[in-house]
């Protein structure tokens, strides 16, 4: 099968879920425009208390789709967008790539691999409706954070 963009989401606003969009504007150093994580310097709430000068590494999620289907069969209902992911996938084993890994999204955009994350955060899961104990220790090392290099649309 060959890796594929399955949905693009965005929120303006500090929200859990992030709503399903038809495109996304990624802008080189800066993320998603439009989304409440796009700047170069942190933006992430829980960070930016810490460090409001610190660099932004959080410029756009990715969570692979069959983590849903691993999901489902526990009984949880995720859809693309509702832990707050930009870009849902199918295909690629994002967890896989080695940190520093470039990513081509669409045809212009390009993502660089920064970390793998507890994706979301636990303690925003934890407070979430859609939250219990066992959602977040499956989601405990299910995620992919980018630092954006090349602008483009998806």
């Amino acid at each position: 099968m060959r890796p594929l963009v399955t949905a693009v989401s965005r929120s303006n606003g500090h929200t859990f879920s992030k709503p399903n969009v038809l495109t996304i504007r990624l802008v080189a150093g800066l993320g998603v425009e439009g989304d409440a994580h796009y700047g170069d310097k942190v933006q992430h709430v829980f960070h930016a208390r810490r460090n409001p000068d610190a660099p932004n590494l959080r410029q756009v999620h990715l969570i692979h789709e069959e983590l849903f289907d691993e999901l489902r069969t526990s009984g949880f209902q995720v859809r693309p967008g509702d832990i707050g992911e930009n870009v849902t996938t199918r295909g690629l084993d994002l967890l896989a790539l080695p940190t520093g890994t470039l990513l081509q999204v669409g045809n212009e955009a390009v993502l660089r691999k920064v970390l793998a994350a507890k994706y979301p955060a636990a303690a925003s899961l934890k407070e979430s409706d859609i939250a219990d104990a066992s959602f977040v220790d499956e989601l405990e090392h299910n995620g992919f954070i980018d630092r954006l290099y090349a602008g483009g649309s998806r």
